[in-house]
Order: structure tokens, then sequence, then C-alpha cells
């Protein structure tokens, strides 16, 4: 499944089921996003979209696919800057 220009990993639809979050939810932190930021403790390329309560992980590696790798509530503890 495709978001935008984002494919979604099996880890981030297992946790848009398990939050209650639709595709459109999703693509409005991508495109209407509060805070984003590039986060190189996790590996190439990971960027975090926040918008409200919602936060999106995705790897943007040059000359790949965009991923969105994880969905998960916007708190500080779930995801270290």
């Amino acid at each position: 499944m495709r978001i935008r220009d984002w494919r979604l990993s099996f880890h981030a639809a297992q946790r848009m089921v398990e939050m209650g979050l639709t595709a459109s939810d999703v693509e409005l932190v991508l495109v209407d996003w509060d805070n984003r930021y590039e986060q190189s403790k996790y590996g190439p390329g990971r960027v975090m979209y926040q918008r409200g309560g919602v936060a999106v992980a995705t790897a943007e590696v040059e000359g790949e696919d965009k991923v969105i790798v994880s969905v998960l509530w916007n708190k500080k503890e779930q995801w270290e800057r």
C-alpha cells in the first residue's frame, strides 16, 4: 500500500490498525506537519513527522522508495530526539 510518495511498511500498517488511524490520518501528518526533523540515531534517512497527537517515522534514502516505518502517538518518551 502507498500513501502519496511513501510505501507503507507492514509494521506501520499494523500500528495504524491498532491505533484506529486511516490512511488519510497518516497522509495529513506527512503533508501538513507541525514538526519535522531527522533522526539519524535509528538509521540513514530517518525522518520524523509530527502533527497533533500523531507521529510518523519514515526512511527517506535518496534513490530508494520513501517508506513509512512506523506510526505512533506523539509522546516524548516513545521517540527520542
